[in-house]
């Protein structure tokens, strides 16, 4: 490296350094750095809910149980910002079924899931608590299938089960309220959630 590059190089790192130890501090309370007034460090969140994933559009499905889903949350700031840290689980089942020729195929599939998830919480709307969700765990997924004129078959297997969602909650009380989240796999969730002061 010759003596120029080596020289404006160190420019740039310099007017980098400059640039980020002058920049105005972020202040505490600010929209993206605070909790909203409703939830503090300490509480617990619980919700508990039914949700819509994309087996609604499944083809020959023939019944459907939706996303029945809880999860707890406790608000814990993590260097100063405002997490919440808790765990999920949830339960849903589809049966698909179609006949050709007089021969009928039937499919019926459970799955619950559980894991972990972090939250992001923005002070950003007066009354409602918005945030954003990474979720991670383990999928578990039974499937029974029966078929004119052959035994029926069994299978099981464990998978990753990964997830995000922005949502919402209002508190009709310092106790109680409704929570809305979208997002994947589940893509629409409403649930009652509950706040608890530890």
């Amino acid at each position: 490296m010759n003596a120029k590059k080596l020289i404006t190089g160190a420019v740039i790192l310099a007017v980098a350094a400059t640039a980020a130890f002058s920049a105005p501090k972020k202040r505490k309370g600010d929209w993206y750095n605070s909790y909203p007034r409703q939830i503090k460090e300490g509480n617990l969140l619980v919700n508990a809910g039914i949700g819509l994933d994309n087996q609604l559009g499944e083809d020959y499905l023939d019944s459907y149980i939706p996303p029945l889903e809880a999860s707890v949350e406790y608000v814990y700031p993590l260097a100063d910002l405002p997490f919440g840290f808790g765990a999920f689980m949830g339960y849903s089942s589809y049966t698909t079924k179609y006949s050709i020729l007089g021969t009928t195929w039937e499919t019926k599939t459970n799955v619950f899931y559980s894991g972990a998830m972090v939250n992001y919480h923005f002070n950003l709307v007066d009354e409602i608590d918005l945030y954003g969700s990474v979720r991670t765990g383990f999928d578990y997924e039974s499937v029974k299938s029966k078929t004119t004129g052959l035994a029926d078959e069994s299978t099981s297997a464990f998978g990753f089960h990964y997830g995000m969602a922005a949502g919402a909650t209002y508190y009709f009380s310092d106790m109680f309220g409704v929570n809305a989240e979208v997002g994947f796999p589940t893509i629409l969730r409403v649930a009652a959630s509950f706040k608890f002061k530890l």
